[in-house]
């Protein structure tokens, strides 16, 4: 038997109450309470008109046509290129976004200026976007970082220096990262030594047994003494 009516009606197949505009609850039972809404069926919650906000939609939003209102709380949520707490002030930051509750610009890495009126000149690196300075990506330098690090420096401000990259051939003027080391020299900068009792091309050689038990060159694989009964340089 359906007992949804007079509040609702049953669905065919399952017997579910499908409630009224006005009403809410398994049978239908509940007043809806939404001043501008609707009810959600199963909960009592409302779902606010547009332009109206509150617990039972009782609340009329302040916002304009430029923005949207929050159904919980009735604060307006601009559109791009409007500001303001009921987003009824147009941004004057060619066409750079601005912050919703003081019209602030916030220029595109290309502009700067109070309003975004100029553009930047930098070439390799970023502009402030008050003042138009720039700050350089690494590997460049100059006041428009326009210049590339010199030939054995990289990094922010080419103040960095390249390691032992093979044939003395240029680092990465971004991170120093070289080709190929020279031999006795690893890592992806060529930075670093080779391990204790290894040495030459990608330290993959071991060293000779050496006087005292020093270490050879990492380089060359040379001893700087031998043991007795030994001669050479390994």
């Amino acid at each position: 038997m359906c007992n949804c009516y007079p509040n609702g009606r049953c669905q065919d197949v399952t017997g579910k109450c499908t409630c009224n505009a006005n009403r809410w609850g398994p049978q239908c039972q509940n007043i809806c309470r939404c001043s501008h809404g609707r009810c959600q069926q199963d909960s009592g919650k409302c779902k606010c008109d547009p332009y109206w906000w509150g617990n039972q939609c009782s609340n009329i939003c302040s916002c304009s046509f430029t923005s949207q209102c929050d159904p919980s709380t009735g604060q307006c949520t601009c559109q791009p290129g409007w500001w303001g707490r009921s987003c009824n002030n147009q941004c004057s930051c060619n066409n750079s976004p601005c912050e919703q509750m003081t019209g602030r610009c916030q220029c595109q890495d290309r502009q700067w200026g109070q309003h975004c009126e100029h553009q930047c000149q930098c070439v390799h690196g970023k502009c402030n976007n008050i003042n138009g300075s720039c700050a350089c990506h690494p590997g460049y330098r100059g006041k428009y970082c326009q210049e590339a690090c010199p030939a054995g420096f990289f990094g922010l401000g080419c103040r960095k220096r390249c390691g032992h990259c093979k044939e003395l051939q240029p680092c990465q003027i971004f991170d120093g990262r070289c080709v190929a080391c020279e031999a006795g020299w690893n890592g992806t900068r060529c930075d670093r030594i080779c391990s204790a009792g290894y040495y030459g091309d990608v330290c993959a050689k071991l060293c000779p047994v050496c006087k005292d038990g020093l270490t050879c060159s990492h380089e060359d694989g040379k001893c700087s003494h031998c043991n007795p009964g030994w001669i050479g340089d390994q």
